[in-house]
C-alpha cells in the first residue's frame, strides 16, 4: 500500500481513506463503561487525532512515500500502555489493523515499523479511553525522522523510499552499491549496516553510480571499513549521502580522504552516531572528509577523529574544504592531524578551508594538532569565509601559528562561541591573522590560550591584517614575548 503522510494532517493514497483510516472504539453502548474494557481497533498510517482523543506526535510527520519496492513489507508493532498493564500486538507485513481490549483510562500507544527486520517508522499517542462508543484514534507515523532522514531541514519535502538494503558483508554492501547505481536517478535508499563489516574495496568514482537527484541514509549501529587504498566513500554530482549510527574506518596507509564529496552539488549530512575514523591520507589533502567543487557537508553530530592528513603539502587532517560549502551545527571534530616534513605543509588539523564557506553554529573542534599552522581551523584564499556563531575550537595544538584559528586573506567573523585553551609554538595561540580582516562581538569569548615562545597569546593581528572587536571577551591568555590579550604588528589595524 502506497501512502502519503502529510505534516498538515492529509493524507492521500491509492485506497479510499476509509479503509485506510478506520479506527473506532466499540462497546456495543453509547454510555460509559465505568471500570469495565472495550475493543479499540487501531488502523495504521494515521495522521491525527479525533473523537475525544488526545493524540501527540512523536516528531513532525513528513511526506514521506514508502515506494514500490516497499509494498507489502511495511510490518507493524504496537504496544499499548496503560491501566491494565501492556499490551503488544506484532503484525504481519501488509497488515494494518489491530484489535486490542483495553481498560478505560489514559493509555499510551507506540508503533513501530519494519521493512525487512529494518526500522523505518515510529509513533505514538496518548488516547484517553472512556468507553464512549464511537471514539477514534490515528497514529501519527514518522516515516524516517528528521535525525534518520530528512537532509534539507523542510518537513514539507515529499521524499520517496524505493529501497531498503540490511548489509553484513563486503559482497552485500557491494549488491547494495550496484542496485543504486542502477537504479537511476531521482530516487532514495537506506542501508541498515548492522555488523562491524571488514574488507571493503575502496572507490575512485561515485560510489552509487551517476544517478542525479539519489539519497542514500546509511545507518544500523553497525561499521565499514577499508581494504587497500581509496575513498570508503565518494559522492558524485547532485547526490546526497546521510550518515547515522555507522562507523566508517579508513586505513593506515591510503592515498585519499576516506569520504569524498567530489561533484557539484554533492551533499554529506552527519548525525549522532556516525563516526569517520582511522584514515591516513599520505597522497594529499582530507583525512577524514574532502569537500570539493561546489559541494557542502553538514555536520549536525557525530565524530571525526583520528584521521591524519599526510605529505610535503598536507592540510585538513580531519576535515578538508576546496571551493565548497561546511555547516557545523554539532558534533565533534577531534584527534586529527595535519603533518608535514615541509614548512609550508600541515596546515589544519581539524578543518582546512580555501575559496569556500565554513559556518559553525555548534560543536566541537578540540584537540586537533598542525606541525604547520592553524591547529584547530586554517582558512585560506581570498573568497573564503569563516563564520562562527557558537561552538568551541579549543586544546589545538600547532607548531608554528594560530593554535586554534588560522587566516590567511580570509574573512573571519565571530559572534559568539568560544576559542580556548589552544596553543601555538609560535604566535597566535588563540587566532592568527595573517591577512584579511577577524571581525569580533556578540557573546564571543577568546580564552585560556598561549604563545609559548611567541606574541599574541589570544590574537595575533599582522601587518596586513584587520581586527575589529565591538563585543564579546579576550581574556586569560598569555604570550611569551609581548601581547597576552591582542597583538598587533606595523600597520595591523584595531
Amino acid at each position: 500500500m502506497n501512502h502519503t503522510v502529510s505534516p498538515r494532517g492529509g493524507v492521500t493514497g491509492f485506497l479510499p481513506l476509509s479503509l485506510i483510516f478506520l479506527a473506532l472504539f466499540a462497546t456495543g453502548c453509547a454510555n460509559p463503561v465505568g471500570g469495565g474494557k472495550g475493543n479499540v481497533i487501531i488502523s495504521l498510517p494515521g495522521t491525527e487525532g479525533a473523537g475525544g482523543l488526545l493524540a501527540s506526535g512523536l516528531s513532525t510527520a513528513r511526506n514521506v512515500r514508502p515506494g514500490p519496492a516497499l509494498d507489502g513489507r511495511l510490518a507493524y508493532t504496537i504496544t499499548c500502555a496503560g491501566p491494565g498493564g501492556t499490551l503488544t500486538q506484532r503484525l504481519d507485513p501488509g497488515v494494518t489493523e489491530a484489535a486490542f481490549q483495553l481498560a478505560t483510562g489514559i493509555w499510551t500507544v507506540t508503533v513501530s515499523g519494519t521493512v525487512d527486520g529494518v526500522p523505518v517508522a515510529r509513533g505514538r499517542a496518548v488516547m484517553d479511553v472512556t468507553g464512549l462508543s464511537g471514539q477514534r484514534l490515528t497514529v501519527d507515523l514518522d516515516f524516517y525522522a528528521e535525525t534518520d532522514f530528512d537532509t534539507d531541514g523542510d518537513p514539507l519535502t515529499d521524499e520517496t523510499v524505493d529501497d531498503v538494503f540490511t548489509v553484513t558483508t563486503p559482497a552485500e554492501w557491494d549488491a547494495a552499491r550496484a542496485a543504486i547505481a542502477a537504479g537511476g536517478s531521482n530516487k532514495s535508499y537506506l542501508i541498515n549496516v548492522t555488523e562491524p563489516v571488514s574488507g571493503v574495496s575502496g572507490v575512485t568514482s561515485a560510489s552509487f553510480g551517476g544517478g542525479t537527484g539519489v539519497k542514500v541514509v546509511i545507518s544500523g549501529g553497525g561499521g565499514l571499513t577499508l581494504n587497500g587504498t581509496g575513498s570508503l566513500l565518494s559522492v558524485g554530482a547532485a547526490q546526497t549521502l546521510v550518515l547515522r549510527d555507522i562507523t566508517l574506518t579508513g586505513s593506515s596507509s591510503n592515498n585519499a580522504a576516506l569520504v569524498h564529496i567530489s561533484d557539484p552539488n554533492a551533499a554529506l549530512t552527519m548525525y549522532d552516531g556516525a563516526v569517520i575514523t582511522g584514515n591516513t591520507n599520505t597522497g594529499g589533502t582530507g583525512g577524514g572528509v574532502y569537500v570539493d567543487d561546489d559541494s557542502s557537508f553538514t555536520m549536525h553530530g557525530g565524530t571525526i577523529t583520528g584521521n591524519t592528513a599526510d605529505s610535503s603539502s598536507s592540510a585538513g587532517g580531519g576535515v578538508y574544504v576546496w571551493n565548497g560549502t561546511f555547516t557545523m551545527h554539532g558534533g565533534t571534530i577531534t584527534g586529527n592531524t595535519a603533518e608535514s616534513p615541509s614548512s609550508t605543509g600541515g596546515v589544519g588539523g581539524g578543518v582546512y578551508m580555501e575559496d569556500g564557506i565554513f559556518t559553525m553554529k555548534g560543536g566541537t573542534i578540540g584537540g586537533n594538532e598542525a606541525t604547520g599552522s592553524g591547529g584547530g581551523v586554517y582558512v585560506d584564499g581570498g573568497v573564503s569565509t569563516f563564520t562562527m556563531e557558537g561552538g568551541t575550537v579549543s586544546n589545538n595544538t600547532a607548531s608554528r601559528n594560530g593554535g586554534g584559528v588560522y587566516v590567511a586573506g580570509s574573512t573571519f567573523t565571530m559572534s559568539g562561541g568560544t576559542v580556548s585553551g589552544n596553543t601555538a609554538t609560535l604566535d597566535g595561540g588563540g587566532v592568527y591573522m595573517e591577512d584579511g580582516t577577524f571581525t569580533m562581538s556578540g557573546s564571543a569569548v577568546i580564552s585560556g590560550n598561549e604563545a609559548t615562545t611567541g606574541g599574541g597569546g589570544g590574537v595575533f593581528v599582522d601587518s596586513t591584517a584587520s581586527f575589529t572587536m565591538t563585543g564579546g571577551a579576550v581574556r586569560g591568555n598569555s604570550a611569551d614575548t609581548a601581547g597576552g590579550g591582542v597583538y598587533l604588528v606595523g600597520s595591523g589595524t584595531s
